[in-house]
């Protein structure tokens, strides 16, 4: 009988054979036929070992850490600041425009929309507009006498009248645009104006719509014109003497608001009074100039003043020996330019009763003074409107056959203008009969200047220059000429309240 199995070591076998999985052997060379019986579908040959006990490979350990700094903290970059934006001025709304009253005693706006739009048509055309306008007649003109000539002006006729009409379209719109929003009323012009003494000129603006007036100015401004005619030929010189601007300050405009463009204007102290002459003039002018946003035109207004030959002030002051004459204007004036570079005009004041004025012409002198006023060595000083007494007195070194003398009186107006003569007293016979050798003829005359002026100027362009002229009239021979200044002043009264 054969032996009986073992059982403890079947089982131990078999819990081993549990734990390790039987090991396949894949051969890839080619086997004898009578072992493919043994043989899996893969042509594997499964190979049953004994179940030995395996003993796990330790598994290695791992290499120590090698110390390594720590990572640097990354932290998100911050975007940059903005440039600061660039500081611009806050842009402060429009005032108010100081409101006149309706009663205030100014000029109210025609109630007619028509007569409106006829009186914004000019200032429509003021400016840049009238400069287009002239260029483009000036333009248009030749070239459609040259065309219509050469018989080719037909589409520059239509063309020429198609622009002027467009011109005149934009002219009455503007006008339009200036007449439904607004309307401008200027104060007359003024007249009578003292120097030194203040006055008020300007513009009242009536608002239909909203309407925002910018800062202007308001400009007092004078001028002398001298203008010469030769045949056909005119020339006229212009020289500003004085200009002054006031700041006008702007504002808003409700509907239905009125208000005052106005500012209070004062004359210097050396001002000269009005003078208009045919050929030479003394202009003094006021101008308002405002601009008005929007399409409408500006506010430009213009008026010229009439200055009287009156001094009313109270840091002027009367003369020691002629309480009518202005010393301020005496001294800052411009009447005689020998006056100015002397320098001695306090002392000739001083003594001015002492004064006399000379001239000659060969063996006749004459010498006149004022008898009841002041008297420098350029002449005796009258007030316009005042009447004063000169003394003229004639001598000669020796016996002069003639028939007698003449004497006119008045003011001469030249300069680069045509002369032309202002007549206050007409050349008349003061003495007749001959002039003897020491005997002196003393003769008083009366001058009145008239109260309007002119005054005695020295400008560049226009000289005013009064005097008293004496004529010899010699028989037979040429007549002897002896011209004697005078000075000529606004009259100097006290301020009235």
């Amino acid at each position: 009988m054969p032996p009986e199995p073992d059982l403890g070591a079947i089982s131990q076998a078999t819990s081993e054979k549990r734990t390790a999985p039987p090991q396949v052997v894949k051969r890839f060379d080619p086997l004898p036929s009578d072992v493919g019986d043994d043989l899996d579908d893969d042509g594997a040959t499964i190979v049953a070992k004994a179940a030995q006990p395996v003993t796990p490979r330790p598994l290695p350990k791992p290499p120590p850490p090698i110390p390594t700094a720590p990572p640097p903290i990354v932290r998100p970059k911050e975007a940059p600041a903005p440039a600061p934006l660039p500081s611009r001025r806050p842009i402060a709304p429009k005032p108010n425009l100081p409101l006149a009253a309706p009663s205030a005693g100014r000029p109210a706006p025609p109630t007619d929309p028509l007569e409106q739009l006829l009186q914004a048509i000019p200032r429509a055309t003021k400016g840049p507009m009238l400069i287009v306008i002239i260029c483009v007649v000036v333009g248009l003109l030749p070239l459609m006498f040259i065309a219509m000539a050469i018989g080719k002006g037909s589409g520059l006729f239509t063309m020429g009248i198609i622009v002027v009409l467009s011109l005149v379209g934009v002219v009455i719109a503007r006008a339009w645009a200036t007449s439904s929003r607004y309307y401008a009323a200027p104060d007359a012009a003024p007249s009578g104006v003292a120097i030194g003494r203040p006055f008020t000129w300007g513009v009242t603006a009536f608002a239909k719509q909203n309407v925002v007036i910018g800062t202007g100015k308001i400009t007092i401004k004078c001028e002398e014109h001298a203008i010469r005619r030769a045949g056909n030929s005119t020339s006229h010189h212009k020289r500003v003497i004085y200009n002054e601007a006031h700041r006008l300050a702007g504002g808003r405009l409700a509907p239905g608001q009125q208000a005052n463009l106005r500012v209070d204007l004062t004359l210097p102290p050396h001002a000269m009074p009005t003078y208009r002459g045919r050929h030479n003039r003394i202009k003094w002018t006021v101008e308002i100039e405002a601009p008005v946003e929007g399409f409408c035109t500006d506010i430009k207004e213009k008026a010229e003043l009439t200055v009287d030959a009156r001094v009313e002030s109270t840091e002027e002051t009367g003369a020691q020996h002629d309480r009518a004459v202005p010393v301020t204007w005496l001294r800052t004036a411009t009447w005689a330019s020998r006056e100015q570079q002397s320098g001695q005009l306090d002392d000739l004041l001083a003594n001015g009763d002492k004064g006399v004025a000379k001239a000659s012409d060969g063996s006749v002198l004459v010498s006149v003074r004022a008898s009841d006023g002041l008297t420098l060595p350029f002449g005796p000083v009258i007030p316009a409107g005042e009447t004063r007494e000169l003394q003229v007195t004639l001598a000669t070194s020796e016996d002069i056959q003639c028939r007698g003398v003449l004497c006119w009186i008045g003011c001469r107006a030249h300069g680069r203008g045509t002369a032309e003569e202002i007549v206050v007293f007409r050349e008349q016979m003061i003495h007749t009969g001959p002039l003897l050798a020491k005997q002196a003829v003393m003769v008083p005359i009366a001058i009145t200047p008239p109260p309007v002026g002119p005054t005695t100027y020295q400008g560049q362009h226009v000289k005013l220059e009064w005097m008293l002229r004496l004529r010899v009239d010699m028989p037979l021979w040429v007549d002897r000429r002896l011209p004697i200044p005078f000075i000529v002043t606004p009259r100097y009264t006290e301020p009235s309240e």
